[in-house]
């Protein structure tokens, strides 16, 4: 999918979830962001946890989402 294609109101409740952090501190992908993260508006940055913790993920928008969601909000 290109970053201009059509993209649903539910796709951009998304990306406006992602963007005010209601997607830190998750230990697992949510299913309903994996197709975000492979068309490259979101990604996953790993934080920082001890060791013998479970890894957690915080996700952000790409410059491509941010770009996406601005013309969307125009």
């Amino acid at each position: 999918m290109k970053h201009n294609a059509i993209i649903t109101a539910d796709e951009i409740r998304l990306l406006e979830k992602v963007r005010h952090g209601d997607f830190d501190n998750v230990t697992l992908m949510p299913s309903e962001l994996h197709p975000l993260q492979t068309t490259g508006l979101i990604e996953s940055i790993r934080s920082i946890t001890l060791p013998i913790m479970p890894t957690r993920y915080r996700y952000r928008l790409t410059p491509a989402g941010e770009r996406v969601l601005q013309q969307k909000k125009c």
